[in-house]
């Protein structure tokens, strides 16, 4: 009886050695994922582009667990990607992105290799080759502040690598990140390609890794580099000459009408030219048309008499305008009303800010002499609306020295003034809110011309 057992023991024993050695088994009995046909398409692409990788995938006794998709450029690791399978057979088609990082050649020879493994953890690999990776040039780039400022980068003759904005005003520290593409509202299009900080290098990033730039040793930065290729910026600054402006020059603050306001005493002279730094190099605000000339994007220059001067700078409005202890005529022409005010760029705002009275620099304008008897003022209109949108010119704060419509001998130019009484001046129907208009006021002859100035 224990002969007979132990015959049936050897039998079952070597019946079971058999099948290990199956080819389709690997040892212990486990069984081997088998990839087929990998391919990627398209063969040729931009780095930063999206391919597809296809390939059938199956095993012969193992569900499947992953495939993991390693990507090299000229046996360089530049990107991984990974994906769930299932099942014991099937068919991948997989968009895969293909990172663009730093100092990558055009016509690099790719390869992507897929690395399959089943639940037991066992695994097989097939590589694609023939394929070719190129690196993306573009027509302009944007270098995107923190704050939402930004400045087109344009390609540089001779090198499209790289791209640069000149003629800055920054300040010597500040945030950013470098752009494809921009949406028509000015906000970052995060379908396209975007540069920042990784780990205190420059990388493709997502919304907020924000890269961080300071140049020690000068007032203003004034040029900065995009390298598309090493992925490093070069930036340039430079010391201001003469009198700055930047937010601290201003030492008080002010509130007027519910509006927040930075105010400053300043010493200026006729056809000075000032360097604007930091947030006042912003190309939304509006410099006092009929006191300053921008002449750069960091730099305007004061037309009016050699005098101290006040400056008001609005942020809500961003505007900066200037006022002068006690102004009157013949130095200077007022106009007060409803439904007027200075020039803005800002959307989506009323324009109006004056309402009639002298009591703060927001409830006026403040007209500059040009020539004897003849004032300028550069001004913005609610649309007509004859209940409340007046105004009218005066001599001084005293309300003294006003002119009614009807002692005005002309108007010409752009025809946007009325009065249905005689008395105050309105505008018309066909006034343009989104203008700013130039009254050029002659008080002696009693005329007045109209220009549409932007």
């Amino acid at each position: 009886m224990k002969k007979i057992i132990f015959l049936t023991t050897i039998v079952l024993f070597a019946i079971a050695s058999c099948d290990r050695n199956d080819d389709r088994y690997g040892d212990a009995g486990y069984t081997n994922p088998v990839i087929e046909n990998l391919a990627v398409s398209p063969s040729t692409f931009n780095f930063g582009d999206t391919v597809t990788v296809t390939a059938n995938v199956s095993d012969p006794g193992t569900n499947l667990y992953k495939a993991d998709i390693s990507i090299y450029a000229n046996d360089r690791l530049v990107g991984t990607h990974s994906l769930f399978v299932g099942g014991m057979s099937g068919q991948i088609n997989e968009s895969v992105f293909v990172p663009m990082i730093a100092n990558l050649n055009n016509s690099s020879a790719i390869t992507f290799k897929m690395t399959l493994s089943n639940l037991t953890k066992r695994s097989t690999e097939q590589s694609a080759t023939g394929i070719t990776g190129n690196r993306p040039h573009f027509g302009q780039l944007y270098l995107v502040l923190q704050n939402g400022d930004y400045y087109k980068l344009t390609p540089q003759a001779g090198n499209t690598d790289l791209y640069s904005v000149n003629n800055l005003a920054l300040n010597s520290n500040f945030s950013y990140l470098i752009a494809e593409k921009m949406t028509s509202n000015g906000k970052i299009d995060f379908s396209g390609l975007v540069w920042g900080n990784v780990n205190g290098k420059i990388a493709l990033v997502n919304e907020s890794d924000y890269a961080f730039a300071y140049v020690q040793g000068v007032d203003y930065v004034s040029s900065f580099t995009f390298d598309s290729y090493s992925f490093t910026a070069s930036i340039n600054g430079e010391k201001a000459t003469g009198m700055v402006l930047n937010p601290q020059s201003f030492t008080q603050t002010a509130n007027y009408g519910g509006e927040d306001y930075l105010v400053g005493k300043f010493n200026l002279e006729k056809n000075q030219v000032i360097t604007l730094l930091g947030d006042m190099s912003d190309n939304q605000i509006v410099y006092h048309l009929d006191f300053f000339d921008r002449i750069a994007s960091n730099k305007i220059q004061f037309l009016g008499e050699t005098g101290s001067y006040t400056l008001n700078f609005n942020k809500y409005r961003k505007q900066v305008i200037v006022s002068a202890d006690n102004p009157s005529y013949p130095d200077y022409l007022l106009i007060t009303g409803g439904g007027i005010g200075y020039p803005t760029k800002v959307q989506g705002i009323a324009v109006e800010h004056c309402w009639w009275g002298f009591d703060d620099p927001r409830q006026f304008l403040l007209g500059r002499k040009v020539a004897d008897n003849t004032y300028q003022f550069t001004m913005m209109f609610h649309a007509k609306d004859d209940t409340w949108v007046s105004f009218k010119p005066y001599e001084n704060t005293g309300w003294g020295g006003e002119k009614r419509f009807d002692q005005m001998a002309a108007f010409t130019g752009a025809q946007i003034i009325e009065s249905p009484d005689g008395n105050n001046w309105y505008p018309t129907a066909t006034v343009d809110p989104a203008k700013f208009y130039q009254l050029t006021v002659n008080w002696a002859t009693n005329t007045v011309d109209v220009k549409i100035v932007n």
